[in-house]
Order: C-alpha cells, then structure tokens, then sequence
C-alpha cells in the first residue's frame, strides 16, 4: 500500500474475515489477474468536547493509494475439508504507485481454479503469520499484530507539481478484507480495522520520539495487541456486523454484547495470544534519527492502527521527547466513554492538548 497500508485479539481478530460473508456458487477461474480498489476512511472525534476540529488530511481527501508490488493473499476455502483450500499470493506492478484501482496478478502459492465454496481476499500477507503454508483440515489461520507501529510519511505531487510530505499509517498496520463471487470482477476491499489520530501541537525544536497508547483493561477485549487463530469458513459477516452495532458501555456492561459474543467465537473455533495492552508508535527511526518535530503554528498528526472495539474502557497516553528522560502523561481519556470507541472504516481523532508542550 502507498506507504499507508503497509491485533489481531478477540473481536479485532474475528472482524479480519468478518467481511467475507459465504458463497456456495461456482465458476471457473484462471491465475490472471485481478482488480482491487482501497476503501476510503471517516473520521469522528473521539471526544465531543473536541469538535470543530475533525478533518481527515491524508492530502488526498480521505483516499488511499496502492503502492508498487503491494500483495494480497487469495484464499479458495473448502469448507468441509480444510487441507483442500487453496492459497496464492498476488501482486501488483510498478504502475500500481499511486492508484486508487491496481491489477494483482498471480505470484506465488496454489493454482485457484475452479471455485470450491468461498473466494477470500486479504491484505496484508504480512500480518498471516503461516504466510502461503497450507490450513489444517478445520481452515485455521493465524493472524499476528505487533506492538509497534512506526511513524510515517507518504510523498506525493501537489496541485502544483511540487511534492509534498504528509504523515499517514504505517504500511504494515492496516488489514482489508472482502469476498467476491469471482476473481474476474473488480471490488473493492473492506477495512478490518479503525485508525487512532492524535493532534499535537509544540514549541519549535521539540522533537517525539514515541507515543504509548495504554488501554484500561477491560473484561472482554483486554489486549491491543498479539496473534489469534480462527477458522476461515465459519466467518459470517452479517453476525459480525450486528456485534459490532451492539458493541457499547451498556452492551457490556448488561452482558448482553459477551452472550453474543461467546456463541460466535465458538462456532469460530478462536483463540488467541495476547500479549499487552500498551500499542507504540515510533517517530524514532531511520528517515527521522532525532524524532518528529512539533510546531506552534498547526498540528502535527501521528496515526495508529487499531482493531475494532478498542479504547472504549478509557486510555493513557505517554508522549516521549528527545533529550527528556520522563514523558508527558495525558490522562483526560482516562474513563470510559462511547465515543472513544475505535470502530472499522473510522478515523477517530483526539486532540488532547489545552496548552503548548514545551512552554
């Protein structure tokens, strides 16, 4: 993905399939190619008292370009044995840079032929931690999402013609999903994910080096990161949907959301290895040896993937400085709150600051 698309835990992990809703139609495929669009993203404020302040500026509105031998794993399931389904990587050309619509063509894995029961696509292949190796005979599949994410920056031509820098999500944090009835048609993948923004102003010279975002833990999805192994083919993305609608403080609180939730991730056959509730972006890396310089005159915007239903319980934020050896401890999240919800397709912004860091 241009350089923006480049946690799998409980409900996060089961909303990675959860748009490849089940197909018993059959048709006869070649390892052509295929054409797939990115989806774009909305964006709310994750606290109403913030409003007035929301926009999304990936530069190009809310949309999100391809980049050049970006790849997607292509599943054939068969659903009743597992070791029968198919997989195949696709890959993009070079003259995919900068495309909303890219042509994927076969790279590496099984010939798909003829449709068996369900044809799921799945970006990244990064995150599928068994990469092209063949599923057991229950169409079980592990997903992985790191504790890190990394500050990025993705270059692309003005109005002008002058190129210009903007930050954006890190390339290997998002996950999209979908199901088409044929490989031959164009479609249009799905976001598995939401996305966190976090609007920072500061004094001139004050650089970030990192950014811990500590999740409350709550008693059903406490862990923003790890890995989580389901079945393919038991994915259904109308139940999926329905769970994330009822997903709230109430929901939970009732029991109502975890009924629900324990009777799907049965029939899911889920587990998972969560390994914390802390996710950290580092602006420290190689482009950027001394950090992400903040500024008095706009915001500077830092991004995180996140999977659906975090945050809600309430969060910490500890913002790291060069030359600083104690962060800055924002806790004004720090409770449980609707609207801090992070939710599939969403951008949700927070913009905590009342005075300038650094003065």
């Amino acid at each position: 993905m241009k350089k923006t698309y480049r946690m799998f835990c409980m409900m996060g992990m089961a909303a990675v399939l959860a748009f490849m809703s089940s197909s018993c139609k059959k048709n006869n495929e070649q390892n052509g190619e295929i054409t797939l669009m990115v989806p774009e993203f909305e964006e709310v404020m994750g606290d109403p008292s913030e409003a007035g302040r929301a926009y999304i500026d990936f530069t190009d509105g809310n949309k999100f370009k391809w980049n050049e031998y970006d790849e997607v794993m292509v599943y054939n399931i068969d659903a009743t044995e597992g070791t029968n389904t198919k997989k195949a990587i696709y890959r993009s050309k070079a003259n995919a840079e900068d495309k909303e619509t890219a042509k994927f063509y076969f790279h590496n894995g099984d010939q798909m032929g003829t449709k068996i029961d369900h044809f799921f696509i799945f970006y990244p292949t990064c995150k599928i931690v068994n990469g092209i190796a063949h599923l057991d005979k229950d169409n079980f599949e592990t997903f992985d999402v790191p504790a890190v994410q990394n500050y990025t920056l993705e270059s692309r031509p003005s109005a002008s013609g002058a190129t210009i820098e903007f930050p954006t999500l890190d390339p290997t944090s998002m996950a999209m999903a979908c199901e088409v009835d044929k490989l031959t048609q164009a479609f249009r993948l799905k976001h598995v994910f939401g996305a966190m923004r976090i609007r920072l102003f500061g004094v001139e010279g004050t650089m970030v080096d990192k950014i811990e975002i500590i999740e409350n833990n709550p008693a059903i999805l406490n862990n923003l990161t790890g890995t989580a192994t389901l079945k393919l083919h038991e994915v259904e993305m109308a139940e999926f949907t329905d769970l994330q609608n009822t997903y709230n403080l109430a929901t939970l609180a009732d029991g109502t959301f975890l009924d629900a939730w324990n009777t799907y991730r049965t029939r899911l056959g889920w587990s998972a290895n969560g390994t914390g509730n802390m996710l950290t972006l580092n602006c420290h890396t190689t482009e950027r040896p001394n950090g992400v310089a903040l500024n008095t005159l706009s915001e500077t915007n830092f991004y995180l993937s996140m999977r659906p239903g975090a945050l809600i319980n309430g969060f910490t934020m500890k913002v790291y400085y060069n030359g600083l050896a104690e962060p800055q401890i924002i806790d004004k999240y720090n409770h449980q709150q609707d609207s801090f919800c992070i939710r599939a397709g969403i951008c949700t912004s927070f913009a905590p600051q009342e005075t300038v860091i650094g003065e």
